[in-house]
């Protein structure tokens, strides 16, 4: 018994130091408010300020919709093309280790 014991508290204090996040994500349905193209080494970078609607976070490292609201959130996408102001949008937003908020 003592050794299942001292299993399960190992494998659980391995889990609690996994949980370090590098990034956090969520599932976002939202709004945008604010649209604009940037244009660096000849690659496209749209910035937006958006209005979350609906947030479904990592279970784990999850961002909140304060945060996304309150900063820009940029799209690397390589069309070029943005999405503009009162455009509804969906798709996974993730922080990375720099505190950069981006589309994925």
């Amino acid at each position: 018994m003592k050794k299942l014991s001292l299993i399960m508290i190992s494998l659980f204090s391995l889990n609690i130091s996994a949980l370090d996040c590098s990034k956090y994500e969520a599932q976002i349905f939202g709004t945008v408010l604010e649209s604009a193209t940037t244009v660096d080494n000849r690659e496209f970078n749209c910035q937006y300020k958006v209005e979350v609607e609906e947030l479904f976070p990592h279970v784990f490292c999850s961002l909140d919709s304060f945060e996304i609201e309150n900063n820009l959130v940029f799209d690397y996408s390589l069309s070029g093309k943005c999405l503009k102001a009162g455009e509804s949008f969906s798709g996974y937003i993730v922080k990375d280790g720099l505190g950069i908020i981006f589309l994925d």
